[in-house]
């Protein structure tokens, strides 16, 4: 799993001297870091930097070092890397906190699927957001957890045999149309006859040419054929209604995430009913029937709704929207424009690109009949 990382680091009795001259700048994933900080030897005191080192790597490896009581320091005076080292460390309470997190999730049988899913996992709560989403992410709004919550209990998966007839390729009805994608960044996306393929660039975003409210819309996507990466590091990708309102896509095919993140969410708000995700490189129908907010002044009247199915299997049930969608935050509702552009986002996971094909919309009116 780690093995391209072991050149890196030189393990003496006491000592871990990073070797920062070989290391391939971002290319080395934060969670092999705080794994192979795991597997240090118990009596590892310190971990010296030799080399300039870039802050993703850093931010994990000051934290995953914290976690076991190593020390983390410059091999000499690297401008400003000392007061970068100390302001990646955690504090002393963040550390027993997350000791204790690990300790519950360890000790829950509802956690034991995700924890065993992801080697290294108990260090990389310190990567990123897991820490912060479990210690000090808002609560949830769909249920007693925190946004992110790695804690939550796991949808229950679909058995789809043997995925061969989880999509059947659906061409645009005579009464919708077919979406296209303009704006910046959309150079990045590439065709292949009637396959859309995503950048490869990390929180890239494409617009609809058209806007759009109340609407069915329906897209068939694939993620990598070839799983790479686990959590959210896996397919990550985005159909964000109104430019929006999230709903996940993801490579969920046993590969357990944080729930509300996993695919067919509300992203950050609700977990889908099922997991009914196929497997990796297969081609997936999702629709979606969508009811837009309604504004009465500045104030909510009636919030975003929809329903969402993902390969037959209903994960979203006219589920209401808490707001616009947004990492480890909960957004207020704000007014906007009565139909706004649908878009895709792409997060460029180093293990390949999705395809997405079929993208249609049928625009619907406020009583559910086609729009004119």
């Amino acid at each position: 799993m780690i093995n391209s990382l072991v050149p890196l680091l030189v393990v003496a009795t006491s000592t871990a001297a990073l070797q920062s001259a070989s290391l391939p700048g971002s290319a080395v994933e934060p969670d092999d870091i705080a794994a192979y900080v795991a597997e240090l030897p118990e009596d590892t005191k310190t971990i010296t930097i030799d080399a300039p080192i870039a802050d993703r790597q850093l931010y994990t490896l000051a934290r995953s070092a914290a976690l076991r009581g190593i020390a983390v320091k410059p091999s000499s005076d690297q401008t400003g890397l000392s007061e970068r080292i100390r302001a990646l460390t955690p504090r002393a309470d963040q550390i027993d906190a997350a000791r204790a997190i690990l300790r519950a999730l360890e000790a829950d049988p509802l956690s034991s699927t995700f924890l065993s899913s992801a080697p290294g996992f108990p260090l990389s709560v310190m990567d990123g957001f897991w820490l912060e989403a479990v210690l000090s992410a808002p609560a949830s709004p769909s249920g007693p957890w925190r946004i992110h919550d790695v804690r939550r209990p796991q949808p229950q998966s679909v058995d789809h045999g043997d995925n061969s007839n989880v999509c059947t390729p659906q061409p645009t009805p005579l009464d919708a149309t077919s979406v296209t994608f303009v704006g910046p960044g959309v150079e990045n996306w590439t065709k292949d006859g009637d396959v859309l393929i995503a950048s490869g660039t990390n929180a890239n975003r494409i617009s609809s040419s058209e806007p759009h409210s109340d609407a069915h819309i329906h897209l068939e996507f694939a993620t990598p054929s070839a799983p790479y990466g686990h959590g959210q590091l896996r397919g990550n990708g985005g159909l964000f209604l109104m430019g929006l309102y999230e709903v996940q896509i993801l490579d969920s095919y046993d590969n357990p995430t944080y729930p509300d993140g996993m695919n067919g969410s509300f992203y950050g708000q609700r977990p889908p009913l099922r997991n009914a995700s196929a497997a990796p490189g297969t081609w997936q129908c999702l629709d979606v029937l969508f009811r837009a907010p309604r504004f009465s002044g500045r104030d909510i009247s009636e919030p975003a709704r929809a329903t969402v199915i993902l390969n037959g299997v209903v994960v979203q049930a006219d589920a209401e929207f808490f707001g616009p969608t947004a990492f480890a935050s909960v957004e207020a509702y704000a007014p906007h424009a009565e139909q706004l552009p649908l878009m895709l986002q792409d997060h460029g996971d180093p293990g390949g690109r999705n395809r997405y094909r079929n993208i249609w919309i049928r625009h619907l009116d406020d009583e559910g009949g086609d729009a004119q």
